[in-house]
């Protein structure tokens, strides 16, 4: 139950530690992922896109699943 939640507050965290210096970097920006396109370019951050929307896919898929088997 510790990992749990160190797993869930470990994001929060990290975010409140960089989201300071990446408001300052891209005043506009609105996530990481307009980061990676103003820091590294548009092929960078189709391929974060792309892990986003994996990930999203694989979370609901586990999701849908648990809830049918319930």
């Amino acid at each position: 139950m510790i990992g749990y939640a160190i797993g869930q507050a470990s994001p929060l965290i990290c975010f409140a530690i960089i989201g300071p210096k990446l408001k300052s970097l891209i005043p506009d920006g609105h996530s990481i992922i307009e980061y990676a396109w103003h820091r590294y370019g548009k092929f960078t951050h189709l391929i974060c896109i792309l892990v986003t929307i994996s990930y999203l896919f694989v979370f609901l898929t586990a999701e849908l699943t648990a809830i049918s088997s319930a």
